[in-house]
């Protein structure tokens, strides 16, 4: 054998040695589904609800009533001040009603003048109905025809309607006078501003002060009523709300139900007023328990397009490529593709309609 082909024969055992050491290299190395570092969990395929949500933050706010005097006046006391905890009935401030004292002590004597007064002038008039009567019976008596009695016939007539005129007027112009006695009284009675409620006073008109002039039905308090409680949150448009199939939220850690109990148009106006000019969105707890308190942070759940008892699977255990939805099933312990249809995505479930079983465990990201 020459020596170019044994340098050409050991070259060859040489190559052959070095490509059977490549493939072992190679088929030791395990497939990576996923980037270095990629970690993966499972969850199982169930039926159960699936929904559209969105969360809204806010907070566990009183009622707030206001307290105004029906009557206008002059403040003749103020018993409480900002911050102050009162109870429902308790006197927040008194009026100078003095004037309106001497107006029902004045009005009392003048209807009773005047009760008198129409009592005489009904007398009056009776006497003279009386009067006309006699000589219209005395006409008869005496044989006097039709013709010979007209004019006594007519001035009976216009005595009798005087008289029930007269008796109508009267009663109108009483009632009229009882029915200013009557608001009078009442104003009277509302010389005592009471608290609407039992709660903290938090707010306190700045012009009211004492001595000064204030008109009826001027908000002079505003007391929270800590009975009733509302969850409030920056505003919510008005269209998901008229979609939305449940509301709901969590406080301290438990759920109850909410009530969708919208503001006012005055009360959104006296927002976009206020200083911060921002509206919100108010909500009954309807089943509200002791452990809820004025000041607890909650968190609000409005669902849309719920379904109930679908077939789902946590939203990150979707894969997505240009032809196809699929999902990586645990078969025998390995990990094996598989394509699926779906119905609904939300962000976190999605609706499986074919390709999956209820039991089966899929691969999660994380």
């Amino acid at each position: 054998m020459s020596k170019r082909i044994m340098i050409f024969l050991l070259l060859a055992v040489f190559l052959l040695s070095l490509t059977g050491c490549a493939e072992k290299q190679v088929s030791e190395v395990p497939e990576l589904l996923e980037p270095a570092g990629y970690t993966m969990d499972t969850a199982v395929v169930e039926r159960g609800r699936i929904a559209f949500k969105r969360y809204f933050t806010g907070e566990i706010v009183p009622d707030v009533q206001e307290a105004a005097f029906i009557t206008g006046g002059k403040l003749e006391r103020l018993t409480v001040t900002y911050g102050d905890v009162v109870k429902e009935g308790d006197v927040l401030a008194t009026l100078d009603l003095s004037k309106v004292e001497e107006q029902v002590e004045d009005l009392t004597w003048q209807m009773e003048y005047q009760a008198r007064t129409n009592a005489l002038t009904l007398d009056q008039l009776q006497l003279e109905v009386d009067s006309s009567q006699s000589a219209l019976n005395e006409l008869y008596a005496n044989g006097v025809p039709w013709s010979g009695r007209r004019m006594q016939s007519l001035d009976l007539e216009e005595k009798e309607l005087k008289l029930q005129q007269t008796k109508e007027d009267q009663a109108l112009d009483m009632e009229r006078s009882e029915a200013q006695l009557k608001t009078l009284k009442k104003s009277l009675e509302s010389r005592e501003l009471k608290a609407p409620c039992s709660g903290r006073i938090v707010y306190v008109d700045p012009v009211a002060k004492e001595g000064k002039t204030i008109a009826d039905y001027e908000t002079i308090f505003c007391v929270t009523d800590d009975a009733v409680l509302y969850a409030i949150t920056d505003s919510i448009s008005d269209s998901l709300l008229e979609r939305a199939e449940s509301l709901t939220c969590w406080i301290n850690g438990k759920e109850y139900t909410l009530e969708n109990d919208p503001y006012s148009k005055e009360e959104i106006l006296a927002m976009i007023l206020s200083s911060d000019k921002k509206t919100k969105s108010r909500f009954r707890i309807a089943d509200i328990d002791a452990e809820v308190q004025a000041g607890d942070t909650v968190l609000i759940c409005i669902e849309t397009g719920i379904r109930e008892d679908v077939l789902r699977i946590p939203a990150n255990a979707l894969y997505l490529d240009e032809n196809s939805s699929y999902v990586y099933v645990v078969e025998e312990g390995r990990r094996t593709r598989r394509n699926i249809q779906v119905g609904i995505k939300t962000d976190i479930m999605i609706e499986v309609t074919e390709g999956l079983e209820e039991g089966e465990t899929v691969y999660v990201q994380e």
